[in-house]
């Protein structure tokens, strides 16, 4: 569109300046022939008028060329309609589905890039989105919002679809590829009454006389979407993420680690903390033990377990099981177990006080020693 208006306003102004030549050749000719001149001005002066109109306003809009029309091989890169007519030459009457239910978001926050498609037929959605920001210039602005993703398995043009939808309006849709690998999923979740929610860029620009929309998710690998595992059946709380902490005395506990890891090099589990008392030959050592589907997979060191244990024994203290992601890598030979999870120094208050008050105390588990008293860290 731009080029267009770029070539009207050049033709525009060679107009001009032809009629102007005309008008001028008109008035030397008045001297012999004053018919010739007189025809030579009123046709420069028309041209002048005719030049000045067309590189003020450039040329008018060019429609599409031929139909706009949906391949049925693009899937979603010709998207059906969310019920916005801002695309009035997109004829296709399907209406996106929805997310439904809660929103979940996923158990790996670390994630790579994912372009979402089909921007272009949203420009509805994307003002509506972006109303009351200032988009004018060619910098746009930008939106950090949580985006949801719904399952579309109704889109006549790609059962797999997955919709893209943020702040109520639909967005795009995932690319043919990544929502292969994702749709199974997403109508997984549906079906229980949930959808995933991803952190989003979104992006616009209406310079030149259009929107220009990008949206951009953080997408997690896909067997990090839900943990492989279940959590506990008892009072649980998922303890929010932070550091990594590197789980220690992994080899002890093979047998365990082996299986998990027996289909995949590497696995995300839910794995469950417990304050313990260590009895050794000549001493008793309390440190957090980490627990797989309830069994002992290793313990902190010293120094994590300072870090841990205030925030275990209150919530043990509660009668809630403490979960943290973790993730199991490695093979049937050796396998490292690493926690991301915040320590207790880095607990928010208003969310500790969100748990009321203790129950009356428990006694404390002693297990028996897997080390001598000369292990440090």
């Amino acid at each position: 569109m731009e080029n267009d208006d770029f070539d009207g306003c050049a033709t525009g102004c060679g107009g001009v300046v032809l009629g102007f030549v005309l008008i001028v050749v008109g008035l030397f000719a008045l001297a012999g022939d004053s018919g010739l001149g007189l025809a030579l001005m009123l046709g420069g002066a028309c041209v002048v008028i005719w030049g000045g109109v067309r590189a003020l306003f450039g040329s008018p809009t060019k429609p599409p060329e031929g139909d706009v029309t949906v391949a049925v091989n693009q899937s979603r890169e010709a998207f059906p309609d969310d019920g916005d007519d801002s695309d009035d030459d997109y004829v296709d009457t399907h209406v996106a589905a929805a997310p439904v239910g809660d929103p979940i978001e996923p158990w790996v926050q670390r994630g790579t890039r994912g372009e979402v498609v089909g921007e272009a037929y949203r420009d509805g959605a994307f003002r509506k989105l972006f109303q009351g920001i200032d988009t004018s210039g060619y910098d746009g602005a930008e939106l950090h919002l949580p985006a949801a993703l719904a399952d579309d398995s109704d889109n006549p043009y790609d059962s797999n679809a997955v919709a893209v939808w943020i702040g109520g309006h639909h967005v795009g849709y995932l690319d043919r590829y990544t929502a292969e690998e994702y749709h199974p999923i997403v109508a997984d979740l549906a079906a229980m009454g949930r959808h995933l929610s991803l952190g989003s860029r979104t992006w616009m620009s209406t310079a030149g006389r259009h929107v220009n929309a990008r949206v951009t998710l953080s997408l997690p690998p896909v067997n990090g979407i839900r943990p492989a595992n279940n959590l506990p059946d008892e009072a649980h709380v998922v303890l929010p993420t932070g550091s990594t902490i590197q789980v220690t005395k992994e080899e002890d506990h093979m047998d365990v680690l082996s299986k998990i890891v027996e289909h995949s090099p590497e696995v995300h589990v839910a794995a469950t903390l417990h304050a313990i008392h260590e009895i050794r030959p000549r001493s008793s050592v309390e440190t957090v033990e980490i627990d797989i589907d309830g069994e002992r997979v290793g313990i902190l060191t010293p120094t994590q377990a300072a870090n841990m244990l205030p925030l275990v024994k209150f919530f043990e203290e509660r009668g809630i099981v403490p979960v943290a992601k973790a993730t199991v890598k490695g093979s049937s030979l050796k396998a490292d177990v690493t926690l991301n999870v915040i320590k207790a120094q880095e607990a928010e208050q208003d969310w500790l006080d969100s748990f009321g008050p203790p129950l009356p105390p428990k006694p404390i588990v002693s297990r028996g020693s897997e080390w001598d008293d000369d292990w440090d860290d």
